[in-house]
């Protein structure tokens, strides 16, 4: 139960990073990042606006290692999330965001990182997740984000995350070998 292990890990983490003090220092913010603050570039990607939106990002950060646990390793999971968020961050720096906090743009690379993994496998459900993932990417940037989800995390939902994050999850995973972990 190797995702379980990393779920807690990762959880604990994330949730120190919403108390105010931290959080603050670690946030994603233009014009600290301007200043030279470069670390929120990644570490932005760790905070979130609320409790509600810190709870639906573990919830979904669980699904996603349960789902794809046989290409995942501690480290890899690790090595991966620093990965994203640090793409995510930089791209997220060419739109005209003055804020972010949130991990979906990385749910959302790790997601269809590991639909291309199993793809790769043949295993035929993850054709079924890819497709039904770029569908509600695909929503997301013509219909707009959920005006429910914006009400409930109490922000502007960042769609230019989710599709960076999707975008970088697939190149990241077409340009790697099959990742299937050897589990003794």
């Amino acid at each position: 139960m190797i995702y379980l292990r990393s779920w807690l890990v990762i959880s604990i983490l994330i949730v120190i990073a919403q108390w105010e003090a931290i959080h603050s220092f670690l946030i994603w913010q233009r014009p600290k990042i301007i200043t030279g603050e470069w670390w929120r570039i990644v570490t932005g990607n760790w905070t979130h606006t609320n409790w509600a939106h810190l709870g639906m990002n573990l919830t979904t950060l669980g699904a996603i290692l349960w789902l794809f646990q046989d290409s995942l390793s501690d480290k890899r999971l690790i090595s991966l999330i620093f990965i994203f968020s640090l793409f995510i961050g930089c791209l997220l720096y060419i739109t005209p965001l003055q804020g972010y906090a949130g991990l979906s743009g990385v749910l959302y690379a790790l997601f269809f990182w590991g639909c291309i993994q199993e793809i790769k496998q043949r295993i035929t459900s993850a054709y079924w997740l890819f497709f039904a993932g770029a569908l509600k990417i695909a929503d997301e940037q013509i219909m707009g984000a959920s005006e429910h989800i914006t009400h409930l995390i109490n922000a502007p939902v960042a769609i230019e995350a989710h599709l960076f994050g999707s975008i970088i999850g697939i190149l990241f995973s077409a340009a790697m070998p099959n990742m299937k972990e050897n589990r003794q």
